[in-house]
């Protein structure tokens, strides 16, 4: 297993197109960011940071993926192995 953090909803800052979508970054992607796209991989979700948020500008919303990849490490850094 690999850590990461996703969303789930829409893209309320970006657009919205009333479609709802899983985004996932992986925090320790261990091969060239090339080999991962047309990849399946499986998901498993197992902490919610917080429901959906709109942010007022990119440079926001960008602050917040650097808070919830923050808090997700430190979630995912007093959880026992996988």
């Amino acid at each position: 297993p690999l850590p990461v953090v996703a969303s789930r909803g829409g893209r309320p800052t970006v657009e919205d197109a009333g479609r709802v979508l899983l985004e996932v970054h992986c925090l320790e992607w261990p091969l060239p960011v090339q080999a991962g796209y047309g990849r399946l991989v499986a998901v498993d979700l197992l902490h919610k940071l917080h429901d959906e948020r709109h942010y007022g500008s990119l440079q926001a919303l960008e602050a917040g993926i650097a808070q919830d990849v923050a808090d997700a490490r430190a979630w995912l850094a007093v959880q026992p192995p996988r």
